[in-house]
């Protein structure tokens, strides 16, 4: 009995138009991979490229002309993911190995945020490329000694962009009665989120002196991240209807955060075993600088008078801070 009631219910959802979720449009997965020696012994290659194309129609919204109770004229919503890689390793000698590595990422869509309550015009267009890149040198100074230096830089970051370039410049609409959203909405990004890193780390052993065996390690290391964000809203206004009649409006100005911060951090561990002996030993120390800086956005362009252009919208404000652990355990590694 149950069983049928609920075959019953779902019958006649669907007979009343409603739906899982949006139709899936299309998956394309593919990519390759490729690599081998450059010099025999001594060099080596890799590569890859893979794409993942999704896309899934819009329920609710079709392309112009369109059929709405036809899945093919939905709208679609397109995801797009990119990645690249690439890596090259050079030993000249047994002792000595240098790497790099580029990695390239990227996540497309054209469509984000789209629902009942917002229109395709009022959707995001979202990409956030990220390529990194890493280079190594590991060396082998002796049976009892290994240094290995790496230093890399991610250029990262993404944004939200607004549906189309023409609605910078025109103001979102927001019904009362509906809640919809439509004509355009805002732009949330870029958001700028570089990373630099330089870091050595050293590991030392020594056998059968003073009775026991020896570990030890050492590191230091180097970060910087800046952070840069910003928004702006289309037409600087939200404007609102209520039954097609004009009702409130917000008016905003850009926004735009601009901080610096970098890092140093060293550690010293030390590590004797003897018999069931362990002892273990650590110093390590971090320290932080953290500055807001000084940033500017322009005014509103309807109320210029009320909401003026601001210049070192951030004032300059520096944190900074210091740590230094003494502990008789492992001392963490940088991380």
């Amino acid at each position: 009995m149950v069983l049928a009631s609920v075959c019953s219910l779902y019958t006649a959802l669907k007979d009343d138009g409603a739906d899982s979720g949006n139709p899936l449009k299309q998956i394309k997965d593919y990519g390759f991979e490729v690599g081998g020696p450059i010099v025999r012994n001594k060099a080596w290659f890799w590569g890859s490229y893979g794409k993942q194309d999704i896309s899934v129609g819009i329920l609710g919204f079709t392309v112009p002309g369109g059929d709405p109770d036809d899945p093919a004229d939905l709208a679609p919503d397109i995801t797009e993911l990119d990645n690249y890689n690439a890596k090259l390793q050079y030993q000249p000698v047994t002792a000595h190995k240098f790497t790099f590595l580029y990695t390239y990422a990227d996540k497309i869509r054209n469509a984000r945020g789209a629902s009942p309550t917002t229109a395709i015009e009022s959707t995001y267009r979202q990409t956030g490329p990220v390529p990194l890149y890493k280079g190594s040198w590991q060396w082998i100074a002796s049976d009892r000694m290994t240094i290995e230096t790496q230093a890399s830089y991610v250029d990262g970051g993404f944004v939200l962009d607004f549906h189309e370039d023409g609605l910078e410049d025109v103001q979102p609409l927001v019904d009362i009665d509906t809640g919809q959203l439509s004509r355009s909405n805002a732009r949330s990004g870029p958001y700028i989120r570089p990373a630099t890193e330089i870091k050595t780390d050293m590991n030392f052993f020594l056998s059968s002196w003073l009775g026991g065996d020896h570990q030890m390690k050492w590191g230091v290391r180097w970060r910087d991240t800046p952070f840069d964000s910003y928004s702006t809203r289309g037409g600087g206004v939200t404007a609102r209807v209520d039954a097609g009649v004009p009702d409130s409006a917000d008016f905003y100005r850009n926004n735009a955060s601009r901080r610096a911060m970098y890092n140093v951090s060293a550690y010293v561990n030390e590590s004797y075993n003897r018999g069931r002996l362990r002892v273990n030993m650590g110093v390590r120390m971090d320290y932080q600088d953290d500055e807001a800086l000084p940033a500017s956005v322009a005014a509103n362009p309807l109320i210029p008078d009320i909401l003026p252009a601001l210049d070192s919208v951030s004032p300059a404000v520096r944190i900074e801070a210091a740590n230094a652990i003494d502990a008789g355990g492992d001392a963490p590694e940088p991380d």
